[in-house]
């Protein structure tokens, strides 16, 4: 008999995958035709997810070089839909909070080919707090033992050391971990080739010249909504209704958020009728001298406001409890 059947695999490992073929025996012990499958890769790592590549198959010696246009560098995009592209960035499509983990972004830098193949350790892996278009780059802490940021001046000056990926100050270079100084070592996006000891490609880590970069950004298991000021908003149907801040008592509400602005918005806000004075709200923005805290409002009175100021362009945990009196208080971050 003829049906469909879905056939699922085992988790295969990275790599090339040949000689794969599937013959399906039902019940009656009738063999179905073979299907055989041509070969195909496997290119995965959990968690990291590939947001720039450059790669020179022939380490730049035969024309056209595989270079990134002048545009990139005010984009940050290039060949954005096909990372097998020998040149292809991303990072001017990614949403920044969605890859925030305690204000920290997760990133992994590999080089290779020409005098970078040299290289005992040819990988970089750091947290940093400023993102990618950032010139000025902050909150720099590495991860693995690369040896790129060493303050070894025998094996590297201070201005051609890594200290994270932030756009770069030179017109050859999209992003560079030189945190904005004229030098463009470890350049991710090269758009003018560079010569160095001989060789001529990509200037990499620790004064050596690379043919290929791949630089990739770790993704979270949580994710978080993005909301862009506009109308958007979530709805609890059947939950809203019992949150009034009158008959609803007592009621405990948390919340993560990520403000990109000081600007007055709401975290959440329940309303059982539409009424503006049934409002029930926690909000942020900055008051009194542009004091930036959180503020919760229930109908028409000011209930009260967090004891410390927040920084945007974090994550904060937010916690407001409401006893059956009506008494409430509010926790941030602990």
């Amino acid at each position: 008999t003829t049906d469909n059947n879905t056939i699922t695999f085992s988790t295969l490992d990275n790599g090339t995958h040949s000689n794969c073929t599937i013959k399906v025996t039902d019940s009656s012990a009738n063999v179905s035709n073979t299907l055989e499958i041509t070969d195909f890769t496997v290119s995965y790592s959990s968690g990291w997810q590939l947001i720039a590549r450059q790669v020179d198959s022939d380490n730049f010696t035969v024309d056209p070089d595989e270079l990134f246009d002048l545009n990139a560098r005010t984009t940050f995009l290039q060949n954005e839909n096909d990372n097998s592209s020998s040149t292809f960035m991303s990072i001017g499509n990614l949403t920044p909070s969605n890859y925030v983990t305690d204000g920290k972004y997760k990133f992994k830098l590999e080089w290779d080919g020409l005098t970078a193949a040299s290289l005992d350790n040819k990988s970089v892996t750091w947290t940093q707090t400023s993102w990618l278009d950032n010139s000025t780059i902050t909150g720099f802490e590495e991860i693995s033992n690369s040896g790129f940021s060493t303050t070894d001046t025998n094996v590297v000056n201070s201005l051609q050391r890594f200290t994270g990926l932030g756009k770069s100050g030179s017109s050859q270079c999209v992003i560079d971990g030189n945190g904005g100084t004229s030098n463009w070592w470890n350049c991710v996006g090269v758009v003018s080739l560079y010569s160095y000891g001989g060789s001529t490609g990509m200037p990499g880590p620790l004064l050596k010249i690379a043919s290929s970069m791949h630089l990739y950004i770790w993704e979270p298991d949580n994710y978080a909504l993005d909301f862009d000021g506009s109308n958007d908003y979530v709805a609890a149907d059947g939950v809203t209704s019992n949150l009034d801040s009158s008959t609803g008592l007592p009621f405990t509400v948390s919340a993560w958020a990520y403000p990109d602005t000081t600007n007055n918005e709401a975290i959440w806000a329940f309303n059982k009728t539409g009424n503006n004075d049934e409002n029930l709200n926690l909000l942020f923005y900055g008051s009194g001298g542009n004091t930036k805290k959180f503020y919760h409002y229930g109908r028409t009175s000011y209930v009260g406001e967090s004891t410390n100021t927040f920084e945007p362009g974090q994550w904060h945990h937010i916690v407001v409890v409401v006893d059956s009196s009506g008494n409430g208080k509010m926790f941030v971050n602990g």
